[in-house]
């Protein structure tokens, strides 16, 4: 456990010489994670801005008044 921890750097557990598990120190865990969901934030806004530049997109105040009346909420 200290060598993932000290190199940052996860090790194989094979079988059979097969890689099928590994071992990695919590924090760069965690970093990966947190660059995977850095990837999806800027993923979504990818795809906003492409649904906005070919105008698949709604204006706000039309948008409001669509749902308040679906929901029957006072507008």
């Amino acid at each position: 456990m200290k060598q993932p921890k000290k190199t940052k750097r996860a090790i194989a557990l094979t079988v059979n010489g097969k890689a099928e598990a590994l071992v990695q120190d919590v924090k760069s865990y965690q970093r990966l994670l947190d660059i995977a969901a850095a990837g999806g934030v800027r993923e979504g806004i990818h795809q906003g801005r492409e649904q906005f530049d070919r105008g698949e997109c709604q204006d706000l105040d039309e948008f409001f008044a669509e749902f308040e009346a679906e929901h029957g909420l006072p507008g």
